[in-house]
């Protein structure tokens, strides 16, 4: 992994800052080109550094909350190709949700039991049931 300097780390927090705060009022595009400012300040490739998973996730994030949700999953899956990314449980939730609200339900099945079994059922607690109810009608779920 490729260190950054802290500068730009500190300007990274700062922007993402106000990124999450436009997200909470609701101005989701405006929060999105702030968090593509953030991901400008990355040298290419972008992957092979620390807090590009985070900061492509949260474009994911608002996408997914906005249901724009091939959007979504475009962006959690650029984000799994990220420097230790690819077994994130996060991600591979967020992915799968997405999946499965646009009824792909075999790669939801995937990608979510894939999230179950790295982080197990806590990874569905903050979540809709709708997610963990689907992958325990599609697996043996072991106590």
């Amino acid at each position: 992994m490729k260190e950054l300097s802290d500068v730009i780390l500190d300007r990274i927090d700062a922007i993402c800052e106000e990124a999450d705060l436009l997200f909470e009022e609701g101005k989701s595009e405006e929060a999105i080109a702030k968090y593509q400012e953030a991901l400008t300040l990355l040298p290419e490739p972008i992957e092979e550094y620390e807090p590009s998973a985070w900061l492509i996730s949260s474009i994911g994030d608002v996408y997914f909350f906005d249901e724009e949700y091939e959007k979504a999953v475009a962006q959690f899956e650029h984000a799994m190709s990220c420097i230790d990314s690819e077994d994130n449980p996060y991600l591979l939730l967020r992915a799968g949700q997405c999946y499965f609200e646009l009824n792909q339900m075999q790669e939801a099945e995937d990608v979510l039991h894939e999230a179950y079994l790295i982080e197990g059922e806590e990874i569905f607690e903050e979540e809709e049931p709708k997610y963990w109810e689907f992958l325990k009608s599609k697996i043996t779920i072991v106590d």
